[in-house]
């Protein structure tokens, strides 16, 4: 319960701080780094088929929160991350750690990090950005592994420098 607790309260405070950009806006967009790609303000940011895998919910006032569905390589549903806390029938299966800046979603079956979240300030950009990295299995089976720089999606490799604002689903698999 204290890791729920300690985590939920860490995601809002990295996600609601306050930042020289920040300071100047009444709204705070909300910037994720994926695979050479931003998505800003977007409603689902990772989706497979109907499926939302990741996403982010809140607003500035009481936090933003990262959710997100972790499945097996069968392509089951093993744990979800909704308000700070893991459900499903794997859910003991999964660690979440606070680090500099961020948190990283661990499977302590392997020590396989599979949602690793960075809050960064992007000078060149002038404002919050949040960088992620992933390794985990989709729906079908897939893996979809990324860096805030590169994926292996080759859609997505082509899309490299572009800024996706305020869509339903900014990356549909």
């Amino acid at each position: 319960m204290k890791k729920h607790c300690l985590l939920w309260f860490f995601i809002a405070a990295l996600l609601a701080s306050s930042s020289q950009a920040s300071a100047q806006n009444n709204h705070k967009d909300v910037c994720l780094k994926i695979g050479g790609c931003y998505f800003i303000n977007c409603k689902r940011t990772i989706a497979f088929g109907e499926y939302s895998i990741l996403t982010v919910s809140g607003n500035d006032s009481t936090g933003r929160m990262v959710n997100f569905e972790i499945y097996a390589p069968s392509g089951v549903l093993e744990a979800s991350l909704k308000e700070g806390k893991f459900t499903g029938s794997q859910a003991a299966s999964f660690e979440a750690k606070s680090i500099k800046d961020g948190f990283t979603v661990t499977d302590t079956r392997n020590s396989r990090v599979v949602l690793k979240v960075v809050s960064i300030y992007s000078d060149e950009n002038k404002r919050d950005e949040m960088n992620v990295w992933g390794d985990f299995f989709l729906p079908n089976g897939g893996r979809f592994m990324f860096t805030p720089e590169t994926s292996n999606l080759p859609m997505l490799d082509m899309m490299k420098g572009s800024t996706f604002r305020n869509v339903g689903t900014a990356i549909q698999i």
